[in-house]
């Protein structure tokens, strides 16, 4: 089928598949925007802007989520200016796509890459629900000459909170490093400005039974710091879609936003959270690969402990749209703007309770030679702290 193949890039000039949303982080930048003004955050920053959400789809709704990451990935690395070869490397001769991703890896296999991930896999993964994960994901642009590196995290009992504060620092330091936009003309300005978009690339965040890209970060004005992303498993509300597309086309500048007014309270009232039965999940796992021991010595993410639902961090999905009632009867929707509120906590990570997570991340350096791709067969990590 042809969605299980579909790709799109921003520089395409066909519109873009009904489950690719562009231009989210040019809103999302506006949107925490009014949220500084508004005296909400302190900063945030936010990556490469043309970014783009790829949703999973009915076929692949319980198990596509590393494949939708990878072609949000995918999509970031080949539009941007910092490497362009990167675009030929991954384009040819197969283009991305969720299946064609998985006749990627299986072709890597066979020039001997990931022996351990092939063995994993027995050596089938076309054609079949299996997840993959990170490990999987580097393989795939290892094989492309694509750079790519694994860290891992790993929290003891006890010290899972400042473990996860750690984890958070390491993110805002890899979209701080770097805060200027490829646009150098306007860096300087840029960087003094509480609310920036760089010209990083989106992280991969993997835990257990689900992975997520990360498109930035924002501090509360209580120093409290929130992760941004993009999960394929949310459902973008059809308006959210809309604007963002409208925007994009439009050289008008219109205000896709209802400017902030008085403050309510009580506003956040809904939350639906879906619950996926551990029935539904397919028999793959996805691996996050250790940074020490021998290359099989891999972390096994065993489904049966699980307790049947995706955990909250992975499955609340705030209504950006509902026309609201305000305190004098009238809808906040009112002039058919977005709410900048529910549209940041919509791609705002609220909690993370794992104690594992494995980050892929692109340093953005020259695409590796053929023996530097034979060089990094083996699929290894860093693991932080």
């Amino acid at each position: 089928m042809k969605s299980e193949s579909d790709f799109w890039i921003p520089a395409q000039s066909r519109p873009p598949p009904h489950n690719y949303t562009p231009g989210l982080i040019h809103l999302l930048k506006m949107a925490l925007k009014y949220s500084h003004t508004h005296g909400d955050i302190r900063q945030a920053v936010l990556c490469y802007e043309e970014a783009v959400l790829v949703n999973v789809e009915p076929f692949d709704r319980s198990w596509g989520c590393g494949y939708r990451n990878f072609l949000m990935a995918c999509s970031a690395l080949m539009t941007q200016q910092i490497q362009p070869s990167y675009s030929d490397l991954l384009g040819e001769p197969i283009s991305p796509g969720v299946r064609n991703l998985q006749e990627w890896i299986e072709a890597a296999w066979r020039e001997g890459y990931d022996a351990a991930g092939a063995n994993d896999f027995k050596d089938g993964l076309s054609g079949t629900k299996a997840w993959i994960g990170t490990a999987e994901l580097y393989t795939a642009f290892t094989f492309r000459g694509v750079p790519s590196k694994l860290v891992d995290f790993k929290f003891e009992d006890g010290h899972t909170a400042q473990g996860l504060e750690d984890m958070k620092k390491w993110i805002k330091d890899y979209f701080t490093s770097s805060a200027e936009t490829a646009d150098s003309t306007d860096g300087i300005l840029r960087s003094s400005s509480p609310v920036k978009s760089t010209n990083k690339m989106p992280l991969i965040l993997q835990h257990r039974g689900h992975s997520r890209t990360i498109v930035g970060y924002m501090e509360t004005k209580k120093n409290e710091t929130f992760l941004l992303q993009f999960n394929p498993s949310d459902s973008l509300p059809s308006k959210v879609r809309k604007t963002a597309l409208d925007w994009r086309d439009s050289s008008l500048g219109w205000e896709p936003f209802k400017k902030p007014g008085p403050r309510l309270e009580n506003f956040f009232t809904q939350a639906m959270k879906r619950k996926t039965p551990v029935s539904s999940l397919p028999p793959r796992i996805k691996r996050i690969r250790p940074s020490s021991g021998p290359i099989d010595d891999v972390i096994i993410l065993d489904p049966s402990e699980d307790d049947g639902t995706l955990d909250e961090d992975e499955d609340e999905d705030i209504d950006i749209c509902e026309n609201r009632k305000t305190k004098n009867g009238k809808s906040k929707e009112g002039n058919g703007g977005l709410d900048y509120e529910d549209f940041v906590n919509f791609f705002r990570l609220k909690t993370l309770r794992h104690k594992e997570f494995q980050i892929l991340s692109f340093p953005m350096d020259d695409p590796w030679t053929p023996e530097e791709r034979k060089s990094h067969k083996v699929v290894t990590s860093v693991r932080s702290g």
